[in-house]
């Protein structure tokens, strides 16, 4: 049977707000990984940084990917209507990935 996924908005919100609360925590656990990595590394003085690079880079590069996926099905009108502090957290986010991602 074909027809709406969401009963209404709010439910297509809620359902937004999930998954984008699921990967930005995800994100940042990420970040903060490579991070702690980078700081260990740079206290060992190894050169297997870019090996870690690499790894975490594929991690983001996937869940920029759903965020631009969820940006597009869900659109910024639904996304900014979540409750604080998922749109401003999304949008720190995506500028912090774009960042992280030209400077890797």
């Amino acid at each position: 049977a074909m027809g709406p996924i969401f009963a209404d908005e709010n439910e297509r919100g809620a359902y937004a707000g999930f998954l984008l609360d699921g990967c930005l925590n995800e994100m940042e656990s990420i970040l903060n990984e490579d991070q702690q990595r980078r700081q260990q590394l740079q206290q060992q003085q190894q050169e297997d940084d870019f090996i870690l690079s690499d790894h975490t880079s594929a991690e983001v590069v996937d869940l920029v990917t759903i965020l631009s996926r969820l940006t597009t099905n869900f659109k910024v009108k639904t996304l900014s209507r979540l409750q604080q502090p998922a749109f401003p957290r999304y949008l720190t986010a995506l500028a912090t990935m774009g960042k992280w991602l030209l400077e890797s």
